[in-house]
């Protein structure tokens, strides 16, 4: 149950019950969710899996002779060892930096490459001679599992949220529409890993009792820790630069997280970053469409990823294709001609999943 409370003219902050009616008393205290140790371990566990199977993987496909398997045991704790603090100096075991799937992605390359050059020093230092091949396998292998392994963690989290778990308590402040709009797309998004637990609103009509109770963040912090809240959201265009900067400032000192809404509905989180400009912060928005690097760092990673899957994928899709051919007879691809990007049709070839014809067969059904 979301509580609500109002920042009344006399400076103090008033519990609204569900019928309207103020109330004079603060919600008990109860023990917050201030994260776990456990996720963090989770991720590092699925990280070692990843690169110890791009090892075991690369010698297996390669053929690479086993001949010393005490030192190639040992290489390979320090490879997992040096590729989980690549990974930390990426800063890809903070959440927040991470929630971009497209900046993991590019993090995720740079930690493959760097950890297939330590990779070769590990090697000479244990004194093992693997192939050119088995190093090329074995850092493209370490990227596509690193980044399948971290969508599968992701997966995993998520649905464990919706179920409740692993969830931080939050309080929204703002003026009444904006912050009950805002608590709203909250609930409608569990995988976020928040739920409201407060939600404060500021006579928007009244901008001198917004600066009276803005001026004094203690009572705000108070109501967060009676709430049990880990973090505050706040709605754009609160209040003037100063008083919100003093009021995030308090609250990072109770150890609050503080996210300040963008106002920027509708826009991809991808093409949003903060650029200083003449010592402030703006919000600087992308064009919609990648070009210059990126575009070709996105396509080096599609060409890469999906040979790669394939090449992994290939007995499973020969089974699949000895199924269908074994079941009627018929073809085993499902050619049709659509239209991609810029208006330009293509041919798409997928597993038959029906009968032969279907298209003529639909056509006389309709």
């Amino acid at each position: 149950m979301v509580r609500m409370f109002t920042a009344r003219a006399d400076n103090r902050i008033a519990q609204i019950a569900p019928d309207g009616a103020c109330q004079g008393s603060l919600p008990s205290a109860r023990p917050a969710f201030r994260g776990s140790r456990l996720l963090r371990y989770v991720l590092v566990g699925a990280d070692v899996l990843a690169v110890a199977s791009a090892w075991l993987l690369a010698y297996a496909l390669v053929g690479q002779q086993w001949r010393e398997p005490g030192r190639i045991a040992l290489a390979l704790v320090a490879n997992c060892v040096v590729t989980v603090l690549l990974m930390a100096g990426q800063h890809l075991y903070r959440a927040r930096e991470c929630r971009v799937r497209s900046v993991e992605t590019i993090r995720i390359w740079r930690v493959a490459l760097l950890s297939g050059l330590t990779g070769l020093a590990i090697d000479r230092v244990f004194e093992l001679r693997p192939r050119v091949s088995t190093v090329v396998v074995r850092f493209v292998l370490t990227f596509v599992l690193l980044t399948l392994f971290r969508r599968v963690y992701r997966a995993w989290i998520e649905r464990r949220r919706r179920s409740g778990s692993f969830v931080r308590t939050a309080v929204v402040i703002g003026a009444y529409d904006e912050a009950a709009a805002l608590a709203a797309r909250v609930a409608q998004h569990p995988e976020a890993g928040l739920r409201v637990g407060g939600l404060l609103t500021l006579p928007l009509e009244d901008a001198e009792s917004q600066v009276r109770f803005l001026d004094e963040p203690a009572r705000l912090a108070a109501l967060v820790n009676d709430i049990g809240a880990t973090d505050v959201l706040i709605t754009a265009g609160t209040s003037d630069s100063e008083l919100l900067q003093r009021l995030i400032r308090h609250l990072h000192r109770s150890g609050v997280h503080v996210q300040v809404a963008s106002g920027l509905r509708g826009v991809s989180p991808q093409r949003v970053s903060v650029s200083p400009l003449a010592g402030d912060s703006y919000v600087y928005i992308q064009q919609a469409a990648l070009g210059g690097w990126r575009a070709f760092v996105k396509r080096c990673i599609d060409v890469v990823v999906s040979a790669s899957l394939i090449v992994l994928l290939a007995p499973v899709m020969g089974a699949a294709a000895l199924a269908i051919k074994l079941g009627d007879g018929g073809d085993i691809l499902f050619r049709q001609r659509r239209v991609g990007r810029a208006g330009r049709p293509f041919m798409v070839l997928k597993f038959r999943t029906m009968v032969m014809n279907a298209d003529a067969a639909l056509q006389r059904v309709l």
